[in-house]
Protein backbone atom coordinates (compact mmCIF):
# COMPACT_ATOMS: atom_id res chain seq x y z
CA UNK A 1 0.00 0.00 0.00
CA UNK A 2 1.07 3.39 -1.00
CA UNK A 3 1.22 5.66 1.80
CA UNK A 4 -0.09 9.28 1.87
CA UNK A 5 2.88 10.87 2.91
CA UNK A 6 4.36 8.80 -0.16
CA UNK A 7 1.74 10.60 -2.51
CA UNK A 8 3.13 13.77 -1.44
CA UNK A 9 6.45 13.28 -1.42
CA UNK A 10 6.88 12.64 2.91
CA UNK A 11 5.47 15.12 5.43
CA UNK A 12 7.09 18.01 4.20
CA UNK A 13 5.16 17.12 0.56
CA UNK A 14 1.84 17.11 2.81
CA UNK A 15 2.83 20.06 4.62
CA UNK A 16 3.38 22.00 1.08
CA UNK A 17 -0.16 20.84 -0.30
CA UNK A 18 -1.77 21.87 2.05
CA UNK A 19 -0.25 25.36 1.89
CA UNK A 20 -0.86 25.69 -1.34
CA UNK A 21 -4.82 24.47 -0.33
CA UNK A 22 -5.36 27.15 2.22
CA UNK A 23 -3.42 30.00 0.16
CA UNK A 24 -5.71 29.09 -3.27
CA UNK A 25 -8.67 29.28 -0.98
CA UNK A 26 -7.64 32.30 0.01
CA UNK A 27 -7.43 33.62 -3.39
CA UNK A 28 -10.86 32.25 -4.55
CA UNK A 29 -12.61 34.37 -1.83
CA UNK A 30 -11.07 37.14 -2.30
CA UNK A 31 -12.25 36.68 -5.97
CA UNK A 32 -15.61 36.75 -5.08
CA UNK A 33 -15.69 39.50 -2.62
CA UNK A 34 -14.30 42.00 -5.67
CA UNK A 35 -10.51 41.43 -3.22
CA UNK A 36 -8.37 40.84 -6.04
CA UNK A 37 -6.55 42.99 -8.97
CA UNK A 38 -3.46 42.02 -11.11
CA UNK A 39 -2.95 39.21 -9.20
CA UNK A 40 -2.88 40.37 -6.08
CA UNK A 41 -5.22 41.66 -3.02
CA UNK A 42 -6.87 44.84 -3.77
CA UNK A 43 -9.16 47.00 -1.86
CA UNK A 44 -12.73 46.71 -2.00
CA UNK A 45 -15.54 49.18 -2.39
CA UNK A 46 -16.23 47.58 0.79
CA UNK A 47 -20.14 46.49 0.04
CA UNK A 48 -18.86 42.60 0.17
CA UNK A 49 -21.46 39.80 1.89
CA UNK A 50 -20.82 39.77 5.80
CA UNK A 51 -21.06 36.09 5.58
CA UNK A 52 -18.08 35.92 2.81
CA UNK A 53 -16.03 38.53 4.50
CA UNK A 54 -16.05 36.60 7.33
CA UNK A 55 -15.11 33.30 5.83
CA UNK A 56 -11.88 35.05 4.12
CA UNK A 57 -10.78 36.57 7.64
CA UNK A 58 -11.15 32.86 8.55
CA UNK A 59 -8.95 31.71 5.94
CA UNK A 60 -6.37 34.59 6.07
CA UNK A 61 -5.75 34.38 9.61
CA UNK A 62 -5.12 30.41 9.51
CA UNK A 63 -2.77 30.92 6.42
CA UNK A 64 -1.03 33.55 8.95
CA UNK A 65 -0.93 31.03 11.86
CA UNK A 66 0.29 27.86 10.45
CA UNK A 67 2.19 29.35 6.81
CA UNK A 68 2.65 33.03 7.76
CA UNK A 69 2.59 35.97 5.91
CA UNK A 70 5.32 34.54 3.26
CA UNK A 71 3.03 32.13 2.22
CA UNK A 72 1.27 35.13 0.22
CA UNK A 73 4.02 37.47 -0.06
CA UNK A 74 3.03 38.10 -3.99
CA UNK A 75 -0.67 38.96 -3.17
CA UNK A 76 0.11 40.87 -0.27
CA UNK A 77 2.40 42.94 -2.64
CA UNK A 78 -0.20 45.97 -2.77
CA UNK A 79 -0.56 45.52 1.25
CA UNK A 80 3.14 46.19 1.14
CA UNK A 81 3.40 49.13 -1.03
CA UNK A 82 1.07 51.26 1.07
CA UNK A 83 2.11 50.08 3.74
CA UNK A 84 6.20 50.14 3.80
CA UNK A 85 6.58 50.30 7.54
CA UNK A 86 4.48 47.16 8.55
CA UNK A 87 5.81 43.91 9.07
CA UNK A 88 3.58 41.44 8.89
CA UNK A 89 5.49 38.63 10.26
CA UNK A 90 6.20 40.22 13.56
CA UNK A 91 2.47 40.30 14.24
CA UNK A 92 0.33 38.22 15.64
CA UNK A 93 -1.85 36.51 13.28
CA UNK A 94 -4.69 37.93 14.68
CA UNK A 95 -3.68 41.52 14.37
CA UNK A 96 -1.76 41.09 11.02
CA UNK A 97 -5.35 39.58 9.80
CA UNK A 98 -6.98 42.76 10.95
CA UNK A 99 -4.15 44.91 9.26
CA UNK A 100 -4.83 43.64 5.84
CA UNK A 101 -9.02 43.81 5.86
CA UNK A 102 -8.46 47.38 7.28
CA UNK A 103 -6.81 47.87 4.10
CA UNK A 104 -8.90 46.13 2.16
CA UNK A 105 -11.95 48.13 3.48
CA UNK A 106 -13.41 45.00 4.69
CA UNK A 107 -12.76 45.90 8.64
CA UNK A 108 -16.28 46.35 9.35
CA UNK A 109 -18.31 44.39 6.52
CA UNK A 110 -18.64 41.54 8.90
CA UNK A 111 -20.69 41.15 12.09
CA UNK A 112 -17.86 39.55 13.95
CA UNK A 113 -17.68 39.43 17.51
CA UNK A 114 -14.57 40.51 19.24
CA UNK A 115 -13.86 39.25 22.07
CA UNK A 116 -11.64 41.44 24.86
CA UNK A 117 -10.50 39.61 27.60
CA UNK A 118 -8.23 41.18 30.48
CA UNK A 119 -6.95 38.61 33.44
CA UNK A 120 -4.36 40.89 35.35
CA UNK A 121 -4.95 42.52 38.55
CA UNK A 122 -6.91 45.33 38.38
CA UNK A 123 -6.17 48.96 39.70
CA UNK A 124 -8.11 50.99 41.99
CA UNK A 125 -7.04 54.00 41.41
CA UNK A 126 -7.01 54.81 44.80
CA UNK A 127 -10.69 54.78 44.76
CA UNK A 128 -11.97 53.01 48.32
CA UNK A 129 -15.11 51.47 46.81
CA UNK A 130 -15.98 49.13 44.02
CA UNK A 131 -18.98 47.26 42.44
CA UNK A 132 -18.56 44.48 39.91
CA UNK A 133 -21.37 44.20 37.25
CA UNK A 134 -22.09 42.22 34.10
CA UNK A 135 -24.08 43.98 31.25
CA UNK A 136 -25.90 41.92 28.86
CA UNK A 137 -27.90 44.03 25.73
CA UNK A 138 -30.83 42.07 27.50
CA UNK A 139 -30.27 42.86 30.89
CA UNK A 140 -28.97 46.19 31.20
CA UNK A 141 -29.73 47.15 35.07
CA UNK A 142 -28.75 46.29 38.36
CA UNK A 143 -29.15 47.48 42.23
CA UNK A 144 -26.37 47.53 44.71
CA UNK A 145 -26.45 47.96 48.48
CA UNK A 146 -23.81 50.37 49.47
CA UNK A 147 -22.87 51.89 53.12
CA UNK A 148 -24.12 55.09 50.56
CA UNK A 149 -27.28 54.18 49.87
CA UNK A 150 -28.95 52.00 47.23
CA UNK A 151 -26.97 52.54 43.76
CA UNK A 152 -27.82 51.53 40.25
CA UNK A 153 -26.26 50.82 37.65
CA UNK A 154 -28.07 50.92 34.41
CA UNK A 155 -26.38 50.97 30.81
CA UNK A 156 -28.69 52.62 28.30
CA UNK A 157 -27.14 51.02 25.34
CA UNK A 158 -29.07 52.82 22.25
CA UNK A 159 -28.32 55.89 24.31
CA UNK A 160 -25.10 55.17 24.74
CA UNK A 161 -25.02 55.89 28.46
CA UNK A 162 -24.11 54.35 31.69
CA UNK A 163 -26.47 55.89 34.22
CA UNK A 164 -25.65 55.83 37.82
CA UNK A 165 -28.22 57.32 40.53
CA UNK A 166 -27.96 57.00 44.21
CA UNK A 167 -31.50 56.21 46.13
CA UNK A 168 -33.40 56.62 43.04
CA UNK A 169 -31.69 60.39 42.72
CA UNK A 170 -29.51 60.61 39.16
CA UNK A 171 -25.99 60.23 40.13
CA UNK A 172 -23.91 60.66 36.84
CA UNK A 173 -24.50 59.22 32.35
CA UNK A 174 -21.40 58.47 31.83
CA UNK A 175 -21.07 58.27 27.94
CA UNK A 176 -20.42 55.43 26.32
CA UNK A 177 -20.19 55.64 22.93
CA UNK A 178 -17.12 55.09 22.23
CA UNK A 179 -16.13 51.93 24.55
CA UNK A 180 -17.13 49.25 21.95
CA UNK A 181 -14.68 51.05 19.09
CA UNK A 182 -12.07 51.24 21.65
CA UNK A 183 -12.18 47.79 22.81
CA UNK A 184 -11.73 46.74 18.91
CA UNK A 185 -9.20 48.87 18.26
CA UNK A 186 -7.06 47.25 21.35
CA UNK A 187 -8.25 43.91 20.12
CA UNK A 188 -6.34 44.68 16.92
CA UNK A 189 -3.68 45.79 18.00
CA UNK A 190 -2.56 43.12 21.42
CA UNK A 191 -5.15 40.12 20.56
CA UNK A 192 -7.97 39.16 22.63
CA UNK A 193 -5.75 39.22 25.95
CA UNK A 194 -4.68 42.73 27.14
CA UNK A 195 -1.53 43.31 28.77
CA UNK A 196 -3.43 46.31 30.58
CA UNK A 197 -6.83 47.19 30.76
CA UNK A 198 -9.04 49.72 29.56
CA UNK A 199 -9.87 52.40 31.70
CA UNK A 200 -12.39 55.34 31.80
CA UNK A 201 -12.42 57.97 34.27
CA UNK A 202 -15.48 60.24 34.99
CA UNK A 203 -16.52 62.87 37.40
CA UNK A 204 -19.90 63.92 38.27
CA UNK A 205 -21.40 65.36 41.30
CA UNK A 206 -18.65 65.47 42.93
CA UNK A 207 -18.36 61.59 43.13
CA UNK A 208 -15.17 60.27 40.83
CA UNK A 209 -15.30 57.08 39.25
CA UNK A 210 -13.03 54.48 37.29
CA UNK A 211 -14.41 51.67 35.00
CA UNK A 212 -11.93 49.26 34.63
CA UNK A 213 -13.16 46.26 31.43
CA UNK A 214 -12.61 42.93 32.24
CA UNK A 215 -14.12 40.98 29.43
CA UNK A 216 -16.68 41.83 26.50
CA UNK A 217 -18.06 41.02 23.44
CA UNK A 218 -18.40 43.32 20.54
CA UNK A 219 -19.79 43.30 17.22
CA UNK A 220 -17.50 44.58 15.37
CA UNK A 221 -19.96 46.33 12.24
CA UNK A 222 -21.57 48.63 14.91
CA UNK A 223 -19.30 48.54 17.76
CA UNK A 224 -22.43 47.12 19.49
CA UNK A 225 -20.95 45.83 22.94
CA UNK A 226 -23.39 42.65 23.51
CA UNK A 227 -21.53 41.88 26.99
CA UNK A 228 -19.51 43.74 29.11
CA UNK A 229 -17.87 42.94 32.48
CA UNK A 230 -16.55 46.01 34.34
CA UNK A 231 -15.36 46.96 37.67
CA UNK A 232 -16.96 50.48 38.71
CA UNK A 233 -14.52 51.87 40.78
CA UNK A 234 -15.75 55.28 42.87
CA UNK A 235 -15.02 57.85 45.38
CA UNK A 236 -18.04 59.17 46.92
CA UNK A 237 -18.24 63.45 47.26
CA UNK A 238 -17.33 64.40 50.84
CA UNK A 239 -19.85 65.52 52.78
CA UNK A 240 -20.50 69.36 53.34
CA UNK A 241 -21.19 68.29 57.01
CA UNK A 242 -18.08 66.87 57.25
CA UNK A 243 -14.81 68.91 59.31
CA UNK A 244 -13.00 68.66 55.53
CA UNK A 245 -15.93 71.14 54.41
CA UNK A 246 -15.99 73.38 57.00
Amino acid sequence: MISLFAIYGGPAGAFDWSQRAQTDRVRQIAKEIGAWDDNGLSPTDGTADSDTVANFRSCLKYVFENFGPNALEAELAGFQQANPNTVLASRRAYNATNLVLTYLNLDSSTNQTVNYHYHGALPTFAHPWVLRDNHYSRNNQRIFKSPHGKISLKMDGPGNKLNISLDEAALAAIDTSDWGGQMIATVDQHGNKQPEPLVWHFEENHWRFSVVAINAQVKRKESKIDHLQYSLFYTPAVSVDTPEQK
